[in-house]
């Protein structure tokens, strides 16, 4: 049997510089390789992000032994130049890699294993290995969600967010508080995206749902600088596209990835996100207490005391207005796509309905988030 060798940890690199040299050390230094090399290494591009870029390698080795893997996912920084500098500007690959690094094993949510990572937070550059967890379905954001998906997001949503919940030690890791650290300039920048966002999609978007985008943009200040809690480590983007569903050939009843805007927040805010982005008004409506409340029951199993359900059903509508004070900005900071702009919208014409019949609106005006 072959030993294992200690290497040093390998250099950070560019994609086009992820060879089978670099892999061997990589894989070495995380103890997943022994004495074997790998020989050739093949990649394929794969998901839809607009941040980040992701890849299939699949390796082939002389000696692989019983941990090497033979395909693995890399996230690697942005090829568009405005949409890796956006990324840098919000700590978006920091947020990420150390999200795998050193949150990851306190909570109960099923996301890749991780593998390696490395980043230079001054440039950007970074390298994520991840387990590669395919045979997976994707399920699209636009036109497949259904009940059943929500339940078992919704059941990740609790196993991330009721570990950390009220868990005040986390307020000085600067990188998971984003949102706190930001919020002044974030109520100054969030409203003048949203207003250009209001322009540029004026023909696609009718006159009262462009009057009710800039009602909520009025009190979009105040949702940034006032957290209101209790506070947990949430995923803040928490949609279809970012779930392997039936992952490793059904092993995994769901799997949630792409950590980039992990943040310390409400965590209704990622349940209201999901519910209103991802399925269809009148399927929400027919559902959306019997979720939340499934919510609400998976977080009091998980340990979580002194909250009630009358709480997490205020919170869960006052965090509905997140969907418009997130998508809005995002659309006019990454790459522009003609799946992307479908996205967007589709996604804010949807919580906007929601907002309307949760009536949050009122909730903002009586208390801001």
């Amino acid at each position: 049997m072959a030993s294992h060798v200690t290497i040093s940890r390998p250099p950070l690199v560019e994609r086009h510089e992820m060879t089978a040299a670099w892999f061997t050390q990589a894989l070495r230094h995380a103890g997943l390789l022994g004495e074997g090399s790998v020989t050739t290494v093949e990649s394929t591009p794969i998901g839809t992000g607009q941040v980040a870029d992701t890849l299939v390698f699949t390796l082939a080795y002389d000696d692989p032994g019983p941990a090497a893997p033979t395909t693995l996912v890399a996230k690697v920084s942005a090829a568009d130049a405005d949409s890796r500098a956006a990324a840098l500007g919000q700590r978006l690959y920091e947020r990420e890699v150390r999200f795998y690094q050193h949150v990851l094993e306190r909570t109960g949510i099923r996301t890749p294993r991780h593998l390696y990572s490395d980043i230079d937070t001054a440039t950007g550059q970074f390298v994520l290995l991840l387990e590669d967890l395919s045979p997976a379905s994707s399920v699209n954001q636009l036109t497949g969600f259904s009940v059943e998906h929500a339940r078992r997001a919704l059941d990740q949503a609790a196993a991330l967010h009721a570990p950390m919940w009220g868990d005040d030690t986390l307020a000085d890791v600067d990188w998971l508080n984003h949102t706190r650290a930001t919020g002044e300039a974030l109520a100054q920048l969030a409203p003048m995206l949203t207003e250009s966002f209001c322009e540029r999609y004026a023909a696609d978007l009718d006159d009262a749902l462009l009057a009710q985008i800039r009602r909520l943009n009025a009190l979009a200040p105040a949702f940034w600088t006032t957290q209101d809690g209790p506070l947990t480590v949430i995923h803040a983007d928490f949609r279809t596209d970012n779930m392997l569903f039936d992952a490793k050939a059904g092993e995994y009843p769901v799997a949630v990835v792409d950590w980039q805007t992990v943040d310390r927040g409400n965590g209704l805010l990622d349940v209201a996100f999901l519910l209103g982005t991802a399925l269809e008004p009148d399927t929400r409506r027919a559902h959306e207490q019997e979720l939340v409340s499934r919510y609400f029951d998976a977080l009091i199993a998980g340990g979580v005391r002194d909250y009630d359900w009358q709480q997490c059903w205020i919170d869960y509508r006052r965090h509905a207005c997140y969907a418009v004070y997130f998508l809005a900005p995002a659309a006019m900071l990454v790459e522009r796509t003609e799946r992307g702009d479908q996205m967007f919208l589709t996604m804010i014409r949807r919580a906007l309905v929601q907002i309307t019949d949760l009536d949050t609106e009122t909730l903002l005006e009586r208390r801001p988030c």
